[in-house]
């Protein structure tokens, strides 16, 4: 055994009686990886550095290429022959079409919140706010409106 563990953690290669599916190394370096490009540490446009990743990670170029290709069908990083990994720049229309499902998920949060609070006077201000946010939805407001 090493002195030094993996960022990625100890791989006990026994059964575990409290664990109902095992993680693989690539699914971890995915998830960890992902994880990494969700928060920024990765930007968009960034070229992943496979010789980085793999001191980092304390894995070999396999599992770290399987890991490519999984975050490449979900489309988070872009491929390019010859060149690398790319992390994926989303486009105008994916970024509206988050803003859209931002504001039909938070149009529904109040809406349930509404429904669910016992003191009128916030139970009508509640309702008042999910009016709005449900007006500006048939609007069709923008988000080039705003910018």
């Amino acid at each position: 055994m090493s002195n030094k563990e993996s960022p990625l953690g100890s791989r006990n290669r026994h059964k575990d009686m409290h664990s109902k599916k095992k993680t693989t190394i690539v699914e971890e370096l995915t998830q960890k990886i992902a994880s990494g490009i969700i928060s920024g540490r990765y930007a968009p446009g960034q070229r992943l550095i496979e010789a980085d990743l793999v001191n980092e990670y304390k894995v070999s170029r396999n599992p770290l290429r399987e890991a490519y290709s999984r975050l490449a069908s979900d489309g988070l990083l872009t491929i390019q022959p010859y060149r690398g990994a790319f992390v994926s720049k989303p486009s105008r229309k994916e970024i509206m079409d988050l803003f859209i499902v931002r504001e039909s998920l938070e149009l529904l949060a109040v809406q349930l919140a509404a429904r669910n609070i016992c003191v009128s006077e916030f139970r009508d201000e509640a309702k008042e706010i999910a009016i709005k946010l449900s007006a500006n939805q048939k609007e069709n407001v923008s988000f080039s409106d705003y910018y």
